[in-house]
């Protein structure tokens, strides 16, 4: 599907490059476009993956909850549930954030993000489908609205979900951590598990039942390829959120 994203798209006016500044041509295919903004989980966990593997991107800002309904109409034309993150990459225009993981950790050289020992490689994925099906989905603002009209039953039913999922994942990273998620080096565990904790806090959860996944999330913290890719720290950064 041949599309012109700076037709389909009314960019905002913050989006700037993390790696580079931004185009006012197509960008190059040769120069992954991430379509996705600060809060945005999963749009972190992308985020994160190129500054791990300290690969140049460019980030252009899309949030759905502020889009119009033509930018909605028009951004499903490249994923028909108008989610982000999108990225433009080789030619490819892909969804969701997951196989956008596995397409960068399979193409774009640098340090592994799935342990070569078939073992670990399960555990990684264990923790990223829990994460992924088992806690994101039920805090995003749509799925809570749908429960209820109600903004402190939308909370109720946000942290009940996260607290549930959480309890799950802090019985697993008993299991697998060291001074990652699982083992001492970088994987997809962690690209998904820092976005959550940071949005487990946004949302009220109850963080001192998780202490393991809390001091997991506050070490990984310190690396640059989250520091650098903090909502904190992006183009598109509400004003009230400091840098870090």
């Amino acid at each position: 599907m041949r599309v012109s994203l700076l037709c389909l798209l009314r960019l905002h006016p913050a989006a700037t490059a993390i790696m580079a500044s931004s185009s006012s041509k197509e960008p190059s295919v040769k120069k992954p476009v991430l379509y996705g903004y600060a809060k945005s989980s999963c749009s972190w966990r992308v985020r994160a993956a190129f500054a791990a593997k300290n690969a140049d991107f460019e980030c252009r800002y899309f949030n759905p909850y502020e889009a119009t309904a033509e930018e909605k109409a028009q951004f499903a034309l490249l994923n028909p549930l108008g989610q982000v993150p999108i990225l433009m990459i080789d030619g490819h225009y892909l969804s969701q954030s997951v196989p956008i993981l596995e397409y960068i950790e399979e193409t774009v050289p640098g340090p592994r993000l799935l342990p070569k020992e078939p073992g670990q490689r399960a555990q990684v994925r264990e923790i990223v489908e829990l994460i992924n099906s088992g806690i994101q989905p039920f805090q995003n603002p749509s799925v809570a609205q749908r429960h209820s009209d109600d903004p402190d039953k939308q909370k109720e039913w946000q942290v009940y979900w996260i607290e549930k999922g959480l309890t799950a994942l802090e019985a697993v990273l008993t299991k697998t951590h060291g001074k990652c998620s699982v083992g001492d080096e970088i994987t997809l565990a962690d690209l998904c598990l820092v976005p959550q904790l940071f949005a487990s806090r946004r949302f009220g959860a109850n963080m001192t039942k998780f202490p393991l996944c809390v001091k997991i999330f506050d070490d990984l913290l310190e690396l640059e390829p989250f520091r650098k890719t903090h909502p904190n720290n992006q183009a598109d950064t509400p004003d009230e959120s400091a840098p870090i």
